[in-house]
C-alpha cells in the first residue's frame, strides 16, 4: 500500500506526493543496472581499451547516480520510467551535497551489501527511506500526484454552493486559464521557479480583485478562485 507525504513548504505550499514503493525503487535500480551493463559493453565492444579510457567509463558508471539525479531533476533514467525523483522533506530542491551523500551511503547499502541494508532501512524507517535519503533529508516519490487536478479543481458544485470570493467572477477566462495552468505546473513538479511563480499569482489575484486570501496554503487559495469562478460564471 502507498504511502503519501505532505510537505508544507516556507512559502506555505502544501504538496501532496505519494512515495514511491519498494517495488517501483527495486525496478527502477534494475532499469538503472541493465543500461550500466550495456554502456560498460558497449565501451568495451567499441573502443580501444586503453587506460584513460577505461577509467573514463568506470568514473562514469560509479556517478552515474548523483550526476543524472543532479542534472536531470532527480531522475535517475529508471526513475523516468518508473515515474519517480528524488525530493527534499522540507520541500526544496535536492543540493549536489544531498546527492552525493545518497550515492556514497548508496555505495554500502545497494552495492557491498547487496541492497540488504536499503530494504531493511526502507522496510522499517519512515517515509520509505534508506540511510541515504535519512541521512541527506530526501526520499522518492511518485511524479503524479495522489489526487487528480479534475478532483481538486473542477469537482461539480451544487446550486447551494456560496462563492467565498464573489469578486472572483471579475476575472477572465484567460485570466483562470493561466492560472489553472500554474497549478498544473507545481502539481507536476515543485522547483525554486515554480513555488515562486505560484506565490506571484497569489499576489496578482490578490491585487486584481482587491482581496486578502484567508487561506495560508496558497494552492488551495487559487483552487477556491478557480471554482468559485467557474460557479459565478455557470450562472451568468
Amino acid at each position: 500500500m502507498s504511502e503519501n507525504l505532505i510537505i508544507n513548504t516556507t512559502q506555505n505550499v502544501r504538496l501532496n506526493f505519494e512515495l514511491a514503493s519498494l517495488g517501483d525503487r527495486i525496478l527502477a535500480g534494475v532499469i538503472d543496472i541493465l543500461i550500466l551493463w550495456g554502456a560498460v559493453l558497449g565501451f568495451r565492444l567499441g573502443l580501444p581499451q586503453t587506460i584513460p579510457i577505461q577509467i573514463t567509463m568506470y568514473a562514469l558508471v560509479i556517478l552515474y547516480h548523483p550526476l543524472f539525479e543532479l542534472f536531470n531533476n532527480g531522475r535517475s533514467i529508471g526513475k523516468m520510467v518508473m515515474k519517480t525523483r528524488v525530493i527534499r522533506l522540507d520541500g526544496t530542491e535536492p543540493t549536489i551535497g544531498d546527492y552525493s551523500l545518497r550515492w556514497l551511503l548508496g555505495l554500502v547499502e545497494v552495492l557491498i551489501s547487496q541492497g540488504s541494508i536499503a530494504m531493511i532501512s526502507f522496510l522499517f524507517g519512515e517515509k520509505s527511506q534508506r540511510l541515504g535519503d535519512m541521512a541527506a533529508g530526501t526520499t522518492v516519490a511518485k511524479l503524479k500526484p495522489r489526487v487528480t487536478l479534475e478532483q481538486t479543481l473542477f469537482e461539480d458544485t451544487d446550486d447551494n454552493y456560496v462563492p467565498h470570493y464573489p469578486q472572483a467572477g471579475e476575472l477572465s477566462p484567460i485570466d483562470i486559464e493561466t492560472l489553472k495552468e500554474v497549478v498544473e505546473a507545481i502539481k507536476k513538479t515543485y522547483t525554486v521557479s515554480t513555488i515562486t511563480l505560484i506565490e506571484k499569482a497569489r499576489s496578482t489575484v490578490e491585487a486584481k480583485l482587491g482581496i486578502k486570501a484567508v487561506e495560508k496554503d496558497t494552492l488551495s487559495f487559487i483552487s477556491r478562485i478557480i471554482k468559485d469562478y467557474n460557479f459565478i460564471s455557470s450562472k451568468d
